[in-house]
């Protein structure tokens, strides 16, 4: 989380205003408010940064401590471009053009792994490698279609990060679907915020989007308006009721997740900084032909509790 500090003492380009909303605060709903909600549009350029806590647990372990724990901090620098003034790129719906660049990317694994006292633990900081190498996200304003430069990128990650856990880090972070919804996802509409305009607080609605194949619902509700620094801050829960998805587990069975999670978005209107918490539980097990498979040879049957917690800041640059 300490990358880059020492560059803001040498180098001012690396300086911006402070964002109002912190994290780790708290923001109660001040009922005497009852404005109505206000109109949502993502900044054009904007830092997205975010925060998140895994957990994985065996629920068929008495000890309760964790299998598996992460903990992933970034920090994005997303800035829009001049159009691509070029015909074919225009005809193609790729004149639009974003700048990604990953200011930092920090994470650090613990691992259980039997016979060992001790959990197995790597930390990485990947955005010394990234701070350097902005990418640019080709689209037509409405559907990001391309990343230029990745392939080189990933070329360049896979021969000088050494270490084997940083490296697939990195080389998972460096997909070019996980970049174009990291570029889709500052847009404020990609979330309960876009129906937030004249909504009246105690108001609820739904929003939906899909992922990798997935169709992903949430609850909205308008709980009203907070305070920050003398600036008023819409605050909307987010519930995301009990979903489940069939999947390939690594032994080729399917097998079946199930996630719920609930969290709290709060958004400034004059500057449209948003800041949303989540917390996310996840549940894993295999489906119904091989547990009963299992059941009969008196198996244990494999399963696995996680819980994710995170935190993502939009704000303008």
């Amino acid at each position: 989380m300490l990358t880059l500090l020492w560059l803001i003492f040498v180098d001012p380009s690396f300086v911006h205003a402070a964002p109002l909303l912190d994290p780790m605060a708290a923001f109660p709903v001040k009922v005497e408010l009852k404005d109505a909600g206000p109109s949502v549009k993502a900044p054009e350029s904007f830092y997205s940064e975010m925060d998140m806590d895994f957990q994985s647990f065996d629920p068929n372990d008495s000890s309760g401590l964790p299998l598996m724990g992460n903990h992933t901090g970034q920090l994005v620098k997303i800035k829009k471009l001049p159009k691509d003034t070029d015909k074919q790129a225009e005809k193609d719906g790729l004149a639009e053009r974003l700048e990604l660049t990953y200011e930092r990317l920090t994470s650090s694994t613990s691992v259980v792994i039997p016979g060992m006292k001790q959990p197995f633990e790597t930390k990485s900081d990947l955005g010394v490698f990234l701070m350097n190498k902005p990418l640019v996200i080709r689209g037509d304003g409405k559907t990001a279609k391309k990343v230029e430069g990745l392939e080189q990128v990933r070329a360049q990650a896979a021969a000088q990060v050494k270490e084997p856990m940083a490296r697939n880090t990195l080389m998972t972070m460096l997909k070019e679907d996980l970049l174009l919804k990291t570029g889709a996802a500052v847009g404020q509409n990609s979330s309960c915020l876009g129906s937030l305009e004249k909504k009246k607080p105690g108001d609820t609605w739904k929003f939906s989007h899909e992922e990798q194949g997935v169709k992903l619902e949430y609850d909205c509700t308008f709980e009203g308006w907070a305070e920050a620094k003398g600036k008023k801050l819409a605050v909307i829960k987010v519930v995301s009721g009990k979903q489940r998805t069939v999947r390939t587990q690594p032994n080729g069975m399917p097998g079946v997740a199930e996630t719920e999670g609930t969290g709290t978005v709060y958004f400034e209107p004059e500057t449209q900084e948003s800041l949303l918490r989540m917390e996310t539980k996840i549940n894993v097990e295999p489906g119904d032909e091989e547990i009963a498979r299992l059941k009969a040879k008196g198996a244990t049957i494999p399963r696995n509790k996680s819980l994710m917690k995170m935190w993502n800041h939009l704000y303008a640059i």
